[in-house]
């Protein structure tokens, strides 16, 4: 029996493109959203240095070190919201954002932490609770700013699997423009260690430190706090468990310090 070729070729070709368009369309869920992306929740923490005094050798007036200049110095990083108390919004860092180290050169210094949130106001910042943890990989902080505004993302139920999308929300190199925020992607790789830290695969560098990371429902999954100097798409965050942990760690933390805020004489 003879085929009839342009048919069958018709009915081949078009049941090449519905599998594979369909496989597409599949493969495409995987990396996007339906979901609206919490941006609002989202803020640049600058963390400023002030050096008051450098050490000095015997007692002489030259500084122990010739880098050690008196002065502002100033740094940034992400941060995301989880709610708001008394007109105080709670953030969630990275622990190395709020535990600042000085050079042993530097004899007095204040530390200074501030929000910005994407309608450009900013907050002074108060440091709840702080791990940083070299031996566990924690690195993970609490913030609270009183009279700053922001929506609060929700926090998933349950860790990512492994290789599923996940998002996040930064600003690498300081890199932000209200009300635009930088939206990155990667996959979930997985937990390491005790379970304390997870990989992904989501491009940072700095000022991409604390940024939140996000599942495929825009719900929060876990706090990034490291790269890979070699290779900055090979990242580190503190992983859902560990967020979890900590925050309950912090509780009692953040009620002594909301008492303390909400009193009249409290200064902002």
């Amino acid at each position: 029996m003879c085929l009839n070729m342009p048919k069958v070729l018709t009915v081949f070709f078009s049941f090449f493109c519905l599998t594979s368009c369909y496989s597409q369309a599949n493969a495409r869920k995987d990396y996007s959203t339906n979901k609206k992306v919490p941006t609002n929740s989202f803020v640049k923490i600058i963390v400023t240095i002030d050096v008051l005094e450098c050490k000095t050798k015997n007692g002489k007036k030259k500084p122990l070190s010739s880098v050690c200049k008196k002065g502002s110095y100033s740094s940034v990083g992400s941060g995301i919201s989880i709610g708001t108390i008394q007109n105080t919004s709670i953030i969630l860092t990275a622990g190395h954002i709020c535990t600042q180290r000085v050079p042993n050169f530097v004899a007095r210094h204040t530390v200074t932490l501030r929000a910005t949130n994407l309608q450009y106001q900013t907050r002074k910042a108060i440091v709840i609770n702080s791990k940083l943890d070299p031996i566990t990989s924690s690195d993970i902080c609490l913030l609270a700013v009183p009279g700053l505004i922001t929506d609060s993302v929700k926090i998933s139920q349950e860790s990512p699997e492994i290789g599923q999308s996940v998002y996040s929300l930064s600003a690498p190199a300081g890199i932000v423009h209200p009300p635009v925020v930088p939206i990155l992607h990667g996959i979930f790789s997985g937990d390491v260690r005790t379970g304390q830290t997870s990989i992904i695969t989501i491009r940072a560098t700095g000022g991409s430190s604390g940024s939140g990371v996000l599942n495929r429902d825009m719900e929060l999954v876990g706090i990034l706090f490291a790269t890979h100097t070699s290779f900055n798409n090979i990242t580190l965050m503190s992983s859902r468990r560990n967020m979890m942990q900590f925050m309950a760690e912090s509780l009692p933390l953040l009620q002594e310090k909301l008492l303390v805020i909400s009193d009249p004489s409290f200064k902002k």
